[in-house]
């Protein structure tokens, strides 16, 4: 059997791990082609960062690539159950997990395709287009694009000196010491890339329409149990707010998602992204201590700044220099 997987981040080499690992000890043959145009796999754009200030935003004993050895990642990596290792290192961790679980399997073979996937058609047995228009063929196809690259916004007209992408390679090599750079938005890529460029010399001001910043993991602890099911978003938030621990209590509904938003009728769902969205992420999506420590300072010692703005525009001045307009008119 031939599966064909696209994409060769953390998703789709998870996918081949565990597909060649079943498929040994279910003494079944298979063939696995992971099309990803990076020349490793395991990074993604999650994972190719090179700096080491940028942490794994799930602690270490979440990362395992195996459910059934939950300590798996933890151990390789040498922390504890509550640390945050280098981002950098989780795809190393994945490439040798990959090649170990291969070594002594007699069913599975694994291959990397650099080449880019243009078309999928699917007949009595799939067909991949290739980049340079040559077709495989394969019994299954498995879609791990991740996410789609970012694109400017429409309310803000390209310029050389706005970067949309800031993980394409070399996106911020052109920053230089004593550069002020504006970012939009303050989620966790913010405060990755708020710590490079400081790093770099540069000065940063962020700006989102609330100005509110993803909240800190803290020491894990243990994790409630919510009830199967709620009546609607606002009875989540108020089993949310009677818990001790909030963190826990987010944590304890990450397998229930999606469930529960495919629970939520039309108008709960406007109602929870109009008024509930933007404090389920920041709460939800956390900060590293280590790297809210590092952010707090920075943010202290004025070399970031945090602002709400809703920006309508950006304009360039006489000088060159980059302005953003709120929607007020008002120029920062």
């Amino acid at each position: 059997r031939s599966i064909a997987i696209i994409g060769g981040g953390a998703s789709g080499t998870l996918l081949a791990i565990n597909l060649a690992k079943f498929a040994n000890l279910a003494q079944s043959q298979v063939e696995i082609t992971v099309y990803e145009p990076r020349q490793q796999l395991g990074e993604g754009v999650a994972y190719s960062t090179t700096d080491a200030q940028h942490l794994l935003n799930v602690p270490a004993i979440g990362m395992s690539a195996f459910v059934e050895l939950p300590t798996h990642f933890r151990d390789w990596a040498g922390a504890d159950d509550g640390d945050f290792v280098e981002r950098r290192r989780y795809g190393v961790y994945l490439r040798e997990t990959l090649a170990n679980t291969l070594r002594e399997n007699k069913f599975a073979t694994v291959r990397h395709s650099q080449h880019l996937v243009t078309d999928i058609n699917p007949k009595n047995r799939i067909a991949l287009t290739l980049q340079e228009n040559s077709v495989a063929m394969h019994d299954a196809v498995v879609v791990a694009t991740g996410n789609s690259a970012p694109v400017c916004p429409s309310f803000i007209k390209p310029h050389d000196r706005i970067i949309v992408d800031p993980w394409a390679p070399n996106a911020l090599s052109n920053i230089k010491s004593g550069d002020r750079v504006a970012c939009i938005g303050t989620g966790l890529t913010f405060v990755d890339v708020a710590l490079s460029l400081v790093a770099c010399g540069a000065t940063v001001s962020a700006f989102s329409r609330h100005g509110l910043l993803p909240r800190e993991h803290a020491k894990m602890s243990e994790l409630p149990k919510p009830p199967k099911t709620f009546a609607n978003s606002r009875s989540a938030l108020r089993w949310l707010r009677e818990q001790s621990d909030w963190r826990a209590a987010v944590n304890s509904l990450r397998p229930m998602t999606q469930s529960l938003w495919q629970s939520f009728d039309d108008g709960e769902r406007r109602r929870f992204l109009r008024h509930a969205m933007r404090f389920w992420e920041i709460h939800r999506h956390r900060m590293a201590p280590r790297v809210a420590e590092q952010l707090n300072l920075l943010i202290v010692k004025g070399s970031v700044t945090v602002a709400p703005m809703r920006v309508a525009s950006v304009r360039e001045t006489s000088d060159t220099r980059l302005q953003l307009v709120d929607n007020f008119g008002a120029a920062t």
